[in-house]
């Protein structure tokens, strides 16, 4: 993958402007099925860890970070020189015990040629206030994070405000380019790139935070050669009118990010 350039307000190759991804939510459609997820537990309550946060790492970048109900989390951090530009997406599971939050799965898709890596994750938070913590790549490989949780994941999400034509970026392993995207009044999305890449799917809103479930078929140009169904979350900055999303196939092998903004 390659960077591209966007904004998801909580979250953050070719490289992808940041807006405001939650105004996440890359992000950067977790469906209850979570296709591609690496894995789906149902938790007996929602996870108090959930939200929107964004905040430093240690090794100079943004993260845009998004923790759902069930522990699903996406995020998506920017390039080491400019907080505004993404260079990569990062997703996994997560549980919590206590003020603690772990994962075993996480997968980093890095838009700046190192390709596709996994972690663990170990944080902590304080509920509706921060998370922070260690993502490890190997035993000499990490990186620390601290981020503040943003009160618009509080927000209700709705299709009316986000139906309308978007021109912005996409970035997935095929390379990055420019892209269009609808969404009508029932949330049918239709898309197409620069490269002949063509998508279709749908736009549903959650009900755990201001976040929408994504689901993406691709067909086409450079994107069908690793894409096909996937599956991710999508965030609108209302005030920005920019739509961020985020979705990865079946076996996480894949990912795609999109950000656009309408008039």
């Amino acid at each position: 993958m390659q960077a591209v350039s966007a904004e998801w307000r909580t979250l953050p190759g070719v490289c992808m402007t940041i807006s405001r991804l939650l105004s996440f939510g890359v992000a950067l459609s977790t469906v209850s099925a979570c296709v591609g997820c690496g894995g789906h537990f149902e938790a007996s309550s929602p996870t108090p860890a959930r939200g929107l946060y964004a905040g430093p790492m240690s090794n100079e970048r943004l993260l845009n970070l998004l923790v759902m109900g069930d522990g699903t989390y996406w995020g998506i951090y920017s390039t080491e020189a400019n907080d505004s530009l993404v260079a990569g997406l990062i997703q996994g599971q997560g549980r919590t015990s206590g003020t603690g939050f772990t994962s075993l799965n996480g997968r980093d898709f890095n838009l700046e040629g190192l390709g596709i890596q996994n972690f663990t994750l170990s944080a902590t938070f304080e509920e509706m206030m921060s998370i922070g913590g260690t993502a490890r790549y190997s035993p000499s490989s990490f990186v620390t994070f601290m981020s503040a949780y943003d009160d618009d994941f509080e927000l209700t999400p709705a299709l009316a405000p986000i139906s309308g034509n978007y021109t912005g970026s996409f970035a997935s392993s095929s390379g990055t380019g420019s892209a269009t995207l609808s969404i009508n009044a029932a949330g049918a999305i239709t898309g197409s790139g620069a490269s002949g890449c063509t998508f279709g799917g749908t736009i549903s809103p959650r009900s755990d935070g201001n976040v929408f479930d994504v689901s993406i078929r691709f067909s086409g140009g450079a994107c069908a050669s690793g894409l096909t169904i996937t599956t991710g979350v999508g965030v609108y900055d209302a005030t920005n009118k920019q739509l961020t999303t985020a979705v990865l196939n079946g076996g996480r092998t894949d990912g795609a990010v999109f950000v656009g903004t309408k008039p």
